[in-house]
């Protein structure tokens, strides 16, 4: 059973909205909750990367990150003025 865990991340200190971000993501493919899961050779793609991107009208975007996983966020940081 997945119990992905909806939050919220706040941008707005790197860009103005309207960004694409691209959203790789580590985790267990059969999500079984299991923290030492790892690759064999019978499963050797059992814990392996997915990447997709999103894009919001505003700087705050929701993401469902997957239990016992790791994210990363890569976006072009927009450059502040004074």
């Amino acid at each position: 059973m997945e119990h992905h865990r909806g939050r919220v991340i706040d941008l707005s200190a790197f860009v103005s909205g309207g960004q694409e971000v691209r959203i790789s993501t580590l985790a267990d493919k059969e999500a079984a909750g299991e923290p030492d899961v790892a690759n064999s050779f019978a499963e050797p793609d059992r814990v392996s990367p997915v990447e997709s991107t999103a894009r919001g009208a505003t700087p705050r975007l929701e993401y469902r990150f997957p239990p016992l996983s790791l994210t990363v966020f890569e976006l072009q940081v927009a450059q502040r003025t004074n």
